[in-house]
């Protein structure tokens, strides 16, 4: 979950006193609210009361160790999505494929280096971000979806795309009952003109030569279809464009 903080939210976790405070200290300045936490334990306890959008892990703590907070945490579904940047002094690759095999996003080695402690902390804040703004688009993508299915299944609408050049077209499960056909039903651009009433079929093939695709206006005409399922006839309004 986003904090309402310019910079956003980061929980340090390391025992040493001084170290603590420097990137407190280089942080706090960016405009990131950041805590801070001494053991693995206390840092747990941190992040059940308040998920912070980054987690920044020392491996050498004095109870748990970083790897051993990171598998906990990814454990967890609540904080599984946690991004954790380890701290280290250690700079051999077998370490840093340790901390990457556990879970961990980056690796940040001791002395600190304010540049690079900046750039990459910015760098995995705006990741997170990115992330939880395309997940709140595709909510926002299925529940649209969702209502207009609704609003087509109140209002006893349907909807289907024709293309030509495939010589295909595809429906609504709404359009499916109104027209009375099922999964199965082989829907060629030949099937669909079936589906017109014989009285209607050369009037809207017709229409839909000369008004449609010759001039590419908009498809809005009343007309008779036979059901595939049972040949009950009954009037439909068609609406759409090219």
């Amino acid at each position: 979950m986003r904090h309402n903080t310019p910079g956003g939210s980061i929980l340090i976790v390391d025992d040493t006193l001084d170290n603590l405070r420097l990137l407190s200290h280089m942080l706090t300045e960016r405009g990131y609210s950041v805590r801070a936490a001494k053991s693995g334990l206390e840092a747990l306890a941190s992040i059940q009361a308040a998920k912070p959008d980054l987690l920044l892990l020392d491996i050498k703590l004095p109870d748990l160790s970083g790897y051993e907070v990171c598998a906990r945490l990814k454990a967890d579904s609540a904080t599984s999505d946690l991004p954790i940047v380890f701290l280290s002094v250690m700079d051999e690759t077998k370490d840093k494929l340790q901390g990457f095999k556990a879970g961990g996003v980056d690796y940040i080695t001791k002395p600190f280096h304010a540049e690079e402690v900046l750039a990459r902390v910015h760098t995995h804040i705006e990741i997170g971000r990115l992330r939880e703004e395309l997940e709140r688009q595709a909510v926002d993508l299925r529940d649209s979806q969702h209502l207009l299915m609704e609003s087509q299944v109140i209002a006893g609408l349907g909807t289907y795309v024709l293309e030509i050049p495939k010589g295909t077209w595809t429906s609504s499960v709404v359009l499916d009952g109104i027209f009375g056909i099922d999964e199965n039903y082989v829907r060629s651009v030949e099937g669909w003109g079936s589906l017109i009433h014989p009285d209607c079929r050369d009037m809207m093939l017709e229409y839909f030569a000369r008004e449609v695709i010759a001039k590419c206006s908009l498809f809005d005409k009343e007309y008779k279809i036979v059901r595939h399922d049972n040949g009950e006839e009954r009037w439909v309004h068609g609406l759409g464009e090219l």
